[in-house]
């Protein structure tokens, strides 16, 4: 079966599930299913199309005829008609137009109006039934069209093109509290029916009589004291003749008050139906828009936690360089240590050579002066105190040049410093000066520069006093000069 259906048709109307295929909720939402009996029930207007198939087979032909003419009633103008290939109803061509004879389809086409369709029909069906023994006697002919508009339950009225009322049938009656003969003969607008509106009355009455419109239709309520609201669809149409010649105005009132409120029913579950439909959208909406953030947030997540591993790899990573630099920093620590202790014992010795030397350099006799290299005093003696007047704490740090030395004549302070910053050791002899304790004294100034590689780092400046040695000099050179040669004193 499945096969047989184009893919088209599949796709849009039917629905697979576990077990085949099903028809889609919204197209068995537009079918409405009910039930009608043909023969005793109002049939349902202005239908497009009408589908009974293998239904007359097992009717005898007063009744087609009578469920054909219902048939034609309820289909619209142009309205189609479908009976089975197996049924060939002549009287089915007579009153609809034969679209496809072989596969039984038929028309509406006009040629018989629904609105005189209880009436005229009827006597289609009529002329075909009764032989000729009944043809011969109108009198009974047209009592029995009288019993069966007394017998339709759907209120009939008919006028003259005048609008006096020439036929008002029981349910007619039934309906506006009217009998027969309070109807009968009188002015249609003059009985003031309740449901009847003044528009449907003139207007629409003056254009079916003046065959402007085949038929018109009008609404209307009625309303009774005891019974509920009878709402009413009513029909207003050409009376014909056989000779289809207009005699008069047909009235039909249909009882629609089960339609309106089926309609409203429907119309109410339809926009209940909406407003679900658009709430399921709403919340189909919500869950895509919620998918779709979970679907955001996992990627996030994924994204996050390949970070977090790559992370993780790093610093297991960055763990392993830690270990091998902690270790080659224990390797480390362990020479700096080493180191340490090396350096500790070198510190250990430079302090003994300094302290030696500086013990040394103050016991000596001579003042001894270290410069750096901008003649800035980085060691004061402890002769150089008491030789040169001035005190360790006082000279440390000074420019030896700028200071005011009374032992150390200018002109001989200059020539050192001249022959320093050519980097040349420079020895002065017979230094006069003052002695500390007064007097006249001399005094040997020897600068040797200190240098590193061509370059100047300072000078050590020796001041030795030689007073004693000159005098003893001086005294011996006047023994000799006294005593004369021994060859003299021979």
């Amino acid at each position: 079966m499945v096969e047989s259906v184009p893919p088209r048709i599949l796709k849009d109307y039917f629905v697979e599930d576990g077990s085949g295929y099903t028809v889609r909720k919204d197209v068995r939402r537009a079918v409405v299913f009910g039930v009608n009996n043909l023969l005793t029930d109002a049939p349902i207007s202005r239908l497009d199309m009408l589908s009974c198939r293998n239904l007359f087979i097992y009717l005898d032909p007063d009744v087609q005829k009578r469920i054909l003419t219902r048939f034609h009633y309820a289909l619209r103008q142009k309205g189609i008609l479908v009976l089975g290939k197996s049924e060939l109803i002549p009287f089915a061509a007579r009153i609809f137009e034969p679209l496809d004879l072989g596969r039984r389809i038929y028309r509406k086409d006009g040629r018989h109006e629904s609105t005189a369709a209880q009436e005229r029909l009827s006597g289609l069906i009529e002329q075909q039934s009764l032989d000729r023994a009944t043809q011969k006697e109108p009198a009974g002919i047209d009592r029995f069209h009288r019993d069966v508009l007394q017998s339709i339950r759907v209120p009939v009225v008919a006028t003259g093109n005048d609008g006096t009322v020439l036929l008002w049938n029981g349910a007619a009656a039934a309906l506006w509290s009217r009998s027969e003969s309070e109807a009968m003969g009188k002015k249609l607008t003059a009985l003031n029916l309740v449901g009847l509106s003044g528009d449907l009355l003139i207007e629409k009455t003056r254009a079916v009589r003046e065959g402007r419109s085949q038929a018109e239709r009008g609404t209307g309520t009625v309303s009774r004291t005891g019974f509920p609201q009878v709402i009413l669809e009513i029909e207003v149409s050409a009376l014909l003749d056989f000779a289809g010649q207009r005699i008069g105005l047909l009235y039909i009132a249909h009882d629609v008050t089960a339609f309106r409120e089926m309609e409203t029913e429907l119309r109410h579950a339809t926009e209940e139906r909406q407003s679900a439909l658009e709430e399921m959208q709403t919340v189909n909406e919500e869950m895509q828009s919620s998918n779709e953030e979970m679907e955001t947030t996992n990627e996030e997540l994924q994204s996050a936690n390949e970070e977090l591993q790559t992370t993780n790899e790093e610093l297991q990573s960055t763990n392993e360089e830690l270990e091998t630099t902690n270790e080659e920093l224990q390797s480390t620590n362990a020479e700096l240590d080493a180191t340490n202790r090396e350096l500790a014992h070198r510190t250990d010795e430079m302090n003994k050579l300094a302290f030696y030397q500086r013990t040394i350099i103050r016991s000596l006799t001579a003042a001894v002066v270290v410069v750096d290299a901008q003649g800035r005093i980085t060691m004061w003696s402890l002769a150089a105190e008491r030789l040169l007047g001035l005190a360790e704490n006082e000279a440390l740090g000074q420019v030896f040049w700028n200071l005011s030395v009374p032992a150390i004549p200018r002109q001989v302070l200059n020539k050192v410093r001249k022959a320093l910053s050519q980097n040349l050791a420079n020895r002065n002899e017979e230094v006069r000066y003052e002695l500390p304790s007064g007097g006249a004294g001399t005094a040997t100034l020897v600068v040797v520069p200190i240098v590193d590689g061509g370059a100047g780092l300072g000078a050590v400046i020796i001041f030795e006093d030689t007073t004693r040695q000159s005098v003893l000099v001086a005294e011996n050179e006047k023994l000799k000069a006294h005593n004369g040669s021994p060859e003299d004193q021979a």
